[in-house]
């Protein structure tokens, strides 16, 4: 990693803290009240906030029929989506992951019209679970997941800001007071993911 990167109060490299997730273990190493797995969920939002980390929710849902027919009937979070996603709102997570090749239509609307309800940004949470798996995604093809792959680009932008400055965050205090629609900051952190690439 680039030693001029920005660094956040734990000596974490911003883009480590970003995307690779080992700023987790950097955090544990440093601070032995962390070293078991559930941290405090507040304390981890206070960290993410001051790291510039996107925190997000993993929606699961649950499982009737799996759509990708490796999954058994379970019951996870869709009985009371309301009640989350207002508790991950006051809990102070930025975004919620799902997966398109996971999840009915259905619930798919449902989670993605309750990020909107409560200013949530959305991030595709596809993976490679199995080696049977293909690496392509076609459920993403449909037209109603496009702001995902846009959401792809504004990640990549909101590294490239947050590694020169923190205060530049996507989700920094700053960067929320100039621009307070999500979709204009997500259309943003776009366009600087592609300048960086041109």
């Amino acid at each position: 990693l680039n030693e001029n990167m920005a660094r956040n109060k734990y000596n974490t490299p911003v883009s480590s803290s970003i995307l690779s997730g080992r700023w987790l273990i950097r955090i544990r190493t440093r601070h032995p009240k962390y070293s078991y797995e559930g941290i405090d969920i507040y304390e981890l939002e206070k960290i993410c906030r001051e790291c510039g980390v996107v925190l997000a929710y993993a929606y699961l849902g649950d499982v009737g029929v799996s759509i990708t027919g490796d999954k058994k009937a379970q019951r996870f979070e869709d009985g009371y989506t309301d009640l989350l996603f207002a508790e991950i709102e006051r809990i102070g997570f930025n975004a919620v992951t799902y997966m398109p090749s996971r999840n009915t239509e259905e619930q798919l609307r449902e989670i993605m019209e309750l990020c909107d309800t409560h200013r949530l940004f959305q991030i595709s949470g596809e993976d490679i679970n199995s080696p049977r798996q293909s690496f392509l995604c076609h459920a993403m093809k449909a037209d109603m997941f496009s702001h995902l792959s846009d959401a792809a680009y504004a990640l990549i932008g909101h590294e490239k800001e947050a590694t020169k400055d923190l205060d530049r965050a996507m989700f920094s205090p700053a960067v929320c007071r100039e621009m307070p629609n999500l979709r204009e900051r997500c259309a943003y952190y776009k366009k600087k993911a592609l300048e960086s690439c041109s």
